[in-house]
């Protein structure tokens, strides 16, 4: 298991290694501190890239939930992450759902979130376990409706994508 100091009181803003599908790590960018260079290191999937998501003067997590994207096709779970800001600002990491999972409301002070990390390179698995430390204390999961996203057009798309509750297009 990894972790990372979740409202850690010098976070300037979080790294997070994903596919267009999934989270595989999560890392603290501290104020005055370099970009972590080597978060995409040792993965066992070639396609990573990684999302840095700031934070300002005062914001903090407050929220982290699930969002799962179930694949009939090939029978695949993707679970992506959501962090929820006190400034009330959403940021999805990895797959996006109509729905979300609240799994933990976030205490202010600074907690170690913990997670699952393959290390074996022939396993493309991504984040499926997380859980806090014993000081925090979780909230019971409540389902609500996430938040509506922008639609973001890539260098490469001919058409917008389509975001609705029956399909996922990844351009």
């Amino acid at each position: 298991m990894k972790f990372f100091e979740c409202n850690h009181p010098d976070a300037a803003g979080y790294l997070v290694t994903c596919t267009g599908f999934e989270v595989y790590d999560i890392a603290v960018h501290k104020r005055d501190e370099k970009p972590h260079v080597n978060l995409c290191e040792d993965m066992p999937y070639r396609h990573l890239h990684w999302m840095y998501m700031p934070l300002d003067v005062g914001e903090h997590i407050t929220h982290i939930s699930r969002q799962l994207d179930h694949d009939g096709e090939f029978r695949m779970v993707r679970t992506g992450l959501t962090f929820t800001t006190n400034k009330g600002r959403n940021t999805v990491f990895g797959a996006y759902a109509t729905q979300a999972d609240e799994v933990f409301k976030m205490p202010r002070n600074m907690t170690k979130v913990y997670f699952n990390w393959w290390d074996n390179p022939g396993v493309h698995a991504g984040l499926e376990y997380v859980a806090l430390e014993p000081t925090a204390q979780p909230k019971e999961a409540v389902l609500y409706e996430a938040p509506e996203l922008p639609i973001a057009l890539g260098v490469h798309c001919r058409k917008p994508l389509s975001m609705d509750a029956d399909s996922m297009l990844f351009g």
